[in-house]
């Protein structure tokens, strides 16, 4: 309705606008500079309908601009056809012309208005993923902070379970406790110079704790021996690292541990025990300890001998370099040694 109503409007416009236009050079004797009001007629009409509606508008205007306006009112003298016929062709052109322009002018504008309105609708939905991201990470923050108060709590509890395993290694043996504390402080001494993650740290160094929780089960006479063990008692001895995977593999984060505990005594070369793994089949974990363990062996007073010399204990450990030992975890181990 509305539509229909615009359109009657333009058409009763253009209709008034040719009828005046054309009575002003009636009245003002006939083709003169009045004649040019018709531009402004042709311009509206293909602002209004395009190249179609100048076209039309400009034909009818040199119709009623021509044959049907006389050249001169007051003598009664008509146009020449030439006349009115070049000015008729010139406005049908401009009609068109204009009419193009205005088309694609109006193309342009719809374009410019629709992704006016892309824009429109991608901002609204950013606005509206940006405030579900805010939410979502609102969540995500404080979910974090559940989990880190869990791990918190977990990390505590699990480091109290690992100082109580200790100490019930010291019970049997104080030699044996005094030694995991060692072995764990340089453990996680080199953890933290190689750039290991938080919890990989945390967990090496409880690994390094309680390496030797397996010698609880191991007799007594065994671990206090000053002579030189049997084969047979050097047999039970290597069965610690299964014995204190045992204990380990059902405590809490006791799986965190258990490369630590289990393959402490592997070496690169395949040589060592319980299963005579190499190179790369040993953890990280295990790697590590295996050369704090064998450092803090070395300089250490043992039931059998006295703590052997700094340099000694160091000659002795290069010696192992790349057949006992990761010469990565050498290296580091060297670099804190030489601080000391």
């Amino acid at each position: 309705m509305i539509s229909s109503l615009r359109s009657a409007y333009k058409f009763g416009l253009i209709t008034c606008l040719v009828i005046c236009f054309w009575l002003i050079a009636y009245m003002t004797n006939g083709v003169n500079a009045t004649i040019n009001f018709f531009y402004f007629t042709i311009i509206l009409s293909a602002y209004f309908w395009g190249a179609s509606g100048g076209v039309v508008v400009g034909l009818i205007v040199g119709i009623v601009g021509g044959p049907l306006l006389p050249d001169h009112v007051s003598s009664g003298v008509d146009q020449l056809f030439s006349q009115w016929f070049t000015r008729m062709c010139f406005y049908i052109v401009l009609g068109f012309l204009v009419g193009k322009l205005f088309s694609s002018l109006n193309r342009q504008k719809e374009e410019l208005l629709s992704e006016k309105q892309v824009v429109e609708e991608q901002n609204t939905k950013i606005i509206l993923q940006r405030d579900e991201i805010i939410r979502q990470n609102k969540e995500l923050k404080n979910q974090r902070d559940q989990i880190e108060h869990h791990m918190r709590q977990g990390r505590d509890f699990g480091w109290g379970m690992v100082r109580a395993l200790a100490q019930a290694i010291e019970i049997r043996d104080s030699y044996t406790s005094g030694h995991c504390y060692r072995v764990s402080g340089l453990a996680t001494r080199i953890g933290e110079r190689m750039g290991l993650d938080e919890w990989t740290v945390i967990y090496l160094k409880w690994a390094a704790l309680v390496h030797d929780i397996g010698k609880i089960g191991i007799p007594e006479a065994l671990l206090n021996k000053q002579d030189k063990l049997t084969t047979y008692e050097y047999d039970i001895m290597k069965q610690h690292p299964m014995l204190g995977a045992l204990i380990m593999k059902d405590i809490p984060y006791g799986d965190r541990v258990l490369d630590g505990v289990l393959h402490h005594h592997e070496r690169l070369d395949g040589k060592g025990y319980p299963y005579g793994i190499k190179g790369d089949e040993i953890g990280l974990q295990a790697r590590i300890i295996a050369v704090c363990d064998v450092w803090d062996a070395l300089t250490s007073d043992r039931a059998y001998r006295d703590a052997l010399p700094k340099n000694v204990a160091l000659k002795i450990m290069e010696e192992g370099r790349g057949t006992q030992f990761d010469p990565m975890i050498l290296d580091y181990f060297f670099s804190i040694i030489n601080e000391d």
